[in-house]
């Protein structure tokens, strides 16, 4: 049985809506910025001008998201053999730099008006701007919320959260136009232009972490959970190591190494990857996932040595007259000897012989030389190859069991 979970089509990650929304983002708050800019120049109104720069700065952080989205979705070439995701993670990194420019200016806004205080006129009209501006900021910040859970978009996210600030400073500024020209606080203005300062830059310097964690392949702890929890309802497998995840902007490459009983068919164990494989890619924000199998380390482990006549490890393993083979588990012991019937053979011998082998399923096979075929037949069927000096057999697997042997990942020899 696989994990307690549906199984159903996966849901993706769709970018292309997030594309979409950013780009009517950016037009959206570039009416609203211009707007607040010509209210701000006709009333004098330094908090409806700093609201204004604020606007702009979203403007610029809308449109930056609209590219980066959009370069996102290309596909991927031989360049770029993982994608264009990562242009989102740097749209985000310069959305960040933007939005924490602008909260300077607006903080440095502020103090002057705060030392020198101006009156508004028309604070009607200003004070209506605000209020207008404010629920037009919530709407823009819910549908980018919205396409960003959508397209798992970090400079999305990061955009709605500054949308959602644009809402509050704007009754700030409300606010502020209300305290000043109504009951004459001169200094509220700028008061309210430094509150809007100090949220702009939280945000502006949220985003810019989140954006440095994403380059530097951090691994995002949401997605680790999920995927943990599946690793965990997989009855097939029994255990698991190195889960190793990264972000590439909206979406996550990952990979793992699974173990499974060490008497597993080579067959059932890839069937077992890729089960493990189709479970992961469930989850809608993974875009490509790598499994690796490896055989538990059983308790008690048969070893098989070619041996010779008078009972040395052979030279090689296809022509070698015997097959030695060895239980070992609080102790070593010799269970029996296989005749190897292979090595008389013209053609094949490798193979016929790998075949012998495997018959006994052995865990490790140790020898002083191995062809390919004999090679590559054993480690189709995941048994582990090593390699010793030892003119003794049950030296030879002493040194396997104490680690020092040296584990095979080509053959020695081309033909035996």
């Amino acid at each position: 049985m696989g994990p307690r979970r549906r199984l159903g089509a996966r849901a993706m990650v769709d970018i292309e809506h997030g594309e979409r929304t950013a780009q009517r983002a950016t037009i959206l708050v570039a009416l609203l910025a211009t707007l607040k800019g010509i209210v701000g120049f006709v009333t004098n109104s330094a908090a409806m001008l700093a609201d204004a720069l604020h606007s702009t700065v979203d403007v610029m952080t809308a449109a930056a998201t609209w590219i980066g989205l959009k370069i996102a979705r290309r596909p991927a070439d031989q360049k770029f053999p993982y994608g264009y995701y990562r242009a989102e993670s740097l749209v985000a990194l310069l959305v960040a730099g933007i939005v924490l420019w602008g909260s300077v200016e607006l903080f440095l806004d502020g103090v002057h008006r705060i030392q020198h205080p101006e009156l508004v006129e028309m604070p009607w009209l200003a004070a209506g701007m605000a209020l207008i501006a404010s629920v037009t900021s919530y709407y823009i910040s819910k549908m980018e919320k919205e396409a960003a859970e959508v397209s798992n978009s970090q400079a999305l996210k990061a955009v709605s959260v500054e949308s959602l600030a644009d809402t509050l400073s704007s009754l700030v500024v409300f606010l502020a136009i209300v305290a000043g020209s109504y009951l004459h606080v001169p200094w509220a203005e700028g008061v309210g232009a430094l509150l809007v300062a100090a949220w702009v830059f939280k945000i502006g310097a949220e985003m810019l972490w989140n954006a440095v964690l994403s380059l530097m392949d951090v691994a995002p702890e949401d997605v680790e959970k999920e995927v943990e929890e599946i690793l965990r309802h997989v009855d097939e497998i029994t255990g698991y190591k190195d889960l190793r995840l990264r972000r590439s902007g909206p979406v996550v490459f990952g990979e793992v190494i699974v173990f499974i009983p060490a008497d597993v068919p080579v067959a059932k164990a890839d069937e077992i990857a890729r089960r493990v494989q189709e479970y992961i890619l469930t989850v809608p924000e993974i875009e490509d996932f790598r499994v690796y199998v490896e055989r538990e380390e059983p308790r008690k482990k048969k070893v098989i040595i070619p041996v010779t006549e008078d009972g040395k490890v052979a030279g090689t393993f296809a022509t070698a007259p015997k097959f030695a083979v060895f239980v070992a588990d609080s102790g070593i012991r010799k269970e029996k000897e296989i005749e190897n019937i292979a090595r008389k053979r013209k053609v094949r011998r490798g193979l016929a012989a790998a075949k012998l082998v495997l018959e006994e399923k052995p865990y490790a096979v140790i020898v002083k030389n191995i062809g390919e075929i004999s090679y590559h037949t054993l480690k189709d069927a995941l048994v582990t190859i090593h390699r010793t000096t030892a003119e003794e057999p049950e030296e030879a697997v002493k040194e396997f069991l104490e680690g020092k042997t040296e584990e095979l990942h080509a053959p020695t020899v081309k033909k035996e």
